[in-house]
């Protein structure tokens, strides 16, 4: 009996990301959708239980059916245990859940192991003694679809990068140089005698500048306190004298 299937050559690395990748952005619209219903009745407990099992069932479902997701539909990419047998629920399972952890455990080297040897198999194939085929028929719709794929990502990742240079750029512009306030690490010698003037005239104690605080507000609130020492102890020792 072979081991491997001759049909059809083995899928790649490229390939089966390309379908990965298109069933997690299925498996996310999905999620959102849900959500927004869950949202009408209120109910949020115990959601990541709901997104683990929802995931699950949607790989379980198609890779134990058809041996094929939608993304491994749209790459011309199928399931087959090593003897070409369908892959059953329960091998699904293994692979899907047991297999996948395994493979991604170690900063995800396992998915990768796919790209690297000549087997073109995951640690989640060899737990679960599956294989993924292509078909040869499908190879240039794949290759197509693994190009969208790549552009979208180049974009995805260029707008994200350009928006937090872009909020970066604004956070400083607004709370730095539209404030008036003075960056420390582009002052001179000559600029320093301003500075120590001001932070002698304005500048006050910790403990002074909550005592202002609470003499003109009704209402204070002492943000980041965490249970560490210095944080008790000064609520301790001043606190009290604050509020008589």
């Amino acid at each position: 009996m072979q081991d491997i299937i001759t049909s059809n050559r083995k899928a790649g690395f490229w390939g089966r990301f390309a379908a990965i990748w298109i069933d997690i952005l299925i498996i996310c619209l999905l999620l959102k959708a849900s959500l927004a219903v869950l949202e009408q009745f209120g109910v949020f407990d115990n959601f990541e239980y709901l997104v683990a099992l929802f995931v699950i069932a949607y790989l379980l479902i198609f890779i134990s059916g058809k041996g094929r997701t939608i993304g491994k539909i749209l790459c011309g990419l199928t399931v087959r245990h090593i003897t070409n047998r369908p892959v059953s629920y329960l091998r699904g399972l293994l692979r899907e859940v047991v297999g996948k952890f395994v493979a991604g455990i170690f900063f995800f080297l396992g998915f990768f192991w796919a790209g690297f040897f000549q087997s073109k198999r995951g640690w989640h194939d060899y737990v679960a003694h599956t294989v993924v085929m292509q078909d040869t028929k499908a190879i240039k719709r794949g290759r197509l679809v693994l190009t969208i794929v790549l552009a979208v990502n180049v974009l995805l990742i260029s707008s994200i990068v350009t928006l937090v240079f872009v909020n970066v750029s604004n956070f400083q512009k607004k709370n730095v140089w539209k404030s008036g306030a003075i960056d420390v690490s582009d002052l001179t010698k000559s600029d320093y005698e301003p500075f120590v003037t001001y932070l002698r005239t304005n500048g006050k104690s910790p403990i002074e500048y909550v005592v202002e605080k609470f003499k003109q507000h009704d209402v204070v609130m002492l943000g980041e306190h965490h249970e560490v020492r210095e944080v008790c102890e000064f609520i301790s020792n001043h606190y009290c004298p604050i509020i008589s």
